[in-house]
């Protein structure tokens, strides 16, 4: 148990100085490891939780924990943690083609969510995306919205959640009934979900 708010007070004389900075060194080295969250608290940092033995991070606003590792377990195993990734698609690819292939993950990844945001020109008429998983469409199809828009947030968030387990592929393919996207347009889709 050591923790330190890491304000070593310049002013002090020796050897209080050295008390003080090695308190801080040893809060630093053990991970702020207590059965209490630190008094104070930064961005990023980590902090060691002793009763419930799950090592966490700080988030980016510092107003939030977030759980990284069961240091705890007889053997230790990630926390699900926050998955974000975005592709850049071409609309003059033809229908039914793999546009993303060999994105293969190192951990099981579980895809909840997939923005499409069309750019420069609109799509065709019947043109939509999938994802595939070992070149198999696996999920509801993602609308391709309007150029210059997103599809909403309802339509983002996938009915069923897409497992990917360790290597298996993801990829990205345009369906639809007969018409492809038009030649010029683009996509950004950004996927977002958990990794365990």
């Amino acid at each position: 148990m050591s923790q330190h708010d890491f304000d070593v007070d310049g002013t002090q004389l020796m050897p209080a100085a050295l008390t003080d900075l090695n308190a801080a060194l040893k809060a630093l080295a053990s991970l702020s490891s207590d059965a209490d969250e630190p008094g104070t608290t930064f961005a990023y940092m980590l902090w060691f939780h002793e009763t419930t033995g799950i090592l966490k991070q700080r988030n980016a606003a510092d107003d939030g924990w977030i759980e990284l590792w069961n240091l705890g377990a007889s053997s230790v195993a990630f926390k699900e943690i926050p998955f974000i990734v975005s592709f850049s698609v071409s609309g003059d690819a033809e229908i039914g083609r793999i546009l993303v292939d060999k994105l293969v993950f190192l951990t099981q990844v579980t895809v909840k969510k997939a923005s499409v945001h069309c750019g420069s020109a609109p799509a065709g008429s019947a043109a939509a995306l999938r994802l595939t998983k070992d070149q198999t469409e696996v999920n509801d199809t993602l609308s391709v919205p309007a150029a210059g828009n997103s599809n909403t947030e309802a339509n983002a968030v996938l009915d069923t959640p897409e497992v990917f387990a360790p290597g298996e592929e993801l990829g990205l393919k345009f369906v639809g009934a007969g018409a492809e996207p038009d030649a010029g347009s683009n996509f950004t889709v950004t996927l977002q979900g958990t990794m365990s």
